[in-house]
């Protein structure tokens, strides 16, 4: 047999379940919740299982909640240390270099490849040109962002290395990404960008930065 229950009193049910059947220490899980919303939708419970619906709510799996007030926690910078790590600084300064020479000499390939067609050079000769214009552009852009992608990973590898062993140091349990962004931005997707994915913390005592510190032990350590 079933009984049709208006959606209103089957909240209040679950609503009292909530306050006064469970225990302190105890929350809904997804898990039992879910069901008693599809029954909701329907407004029917069979008399047989609203017993079942509301035991499910008393004896839910308890959701465990972090108490970080017990953890000693600090925040860094990384893409800041990342800028200032002296080592990143002189790898990119090589880089810099690298292809300041790629772009003089694709220069030079490419004022032979117009000079040769003002002079009127033969088919085979200009298609020489080219290619080997083409060839030098492709290897030239290839090896650059090879080697920027190196000191990236070579870089972000030693800070976040850093960051656990001033961590370590300090006694400090958890380290939190801090980044702080203008908020004026061209762009609604940039602003998008900074508010939304780019702001893990949104405050932080000074006291809490360890930043400095990381920098600090980069550079040290590039020192010796």
């Amino acid at each position: 047999m079933k009984y049709v229950i208006p959606a209103a009193i089957t909240l209040f049910i679950i609503a009292w379940v909530a306050i006064y059947a469970l225990p302190a220490s105890e929350v809904l899980s997804v898990a039992t919740v879910e069901p008693v919303a599809a029954v909701m939708a329907e407004d029917v419970i069979p008399t047989e299982s609203l017993k079942g619906y509301l035991d499910a709510l008393t004896n839910s799996s308890t959701l465990t909640f972090v108490d970080y007030s017990k953890y000693l926690i600090a925040v860094c910078d990384p893409h800041r240390a990342f800028k200032t790590y002296q080592k990143v600084k002189d790898r990119r300064a090589e880089l810099a270099k690298a292809i300041e020479a790629a772009r003089v000499q694709g220069q030079a390939k490419q004022k032979a490849v117009l000079d040769s067609e003002k002079l009127k050079a033969s088919p085979e000769e200009l298609i020489e040109l080219k290619a080997d214009l083409k060839a030098f552009l492709a290897i030239a852009n290839d090896k650059i962002s090879t080697v920027s992608r190196t000191i990236s990973q070579d870089g972000y590898a030693d800070v976040y290395a850093a960051i656990a062993k001033v961590a370590e140091q300090r006694g400090v349990e958890i380290v939190l990404s801090k980044e702080i962004f203008p908020l004026v931005s061209k762009t609604t997707a940039e602003l998008r960008n900074k508010v939304y994915l780019r702001r893990p913390v949104l405050y932080s005592a000074d006291a809490l930065d360890i930043t400095d510190d990381v920098i600090e032990m980069l550079n040290r350590e590039v020192a010796e």
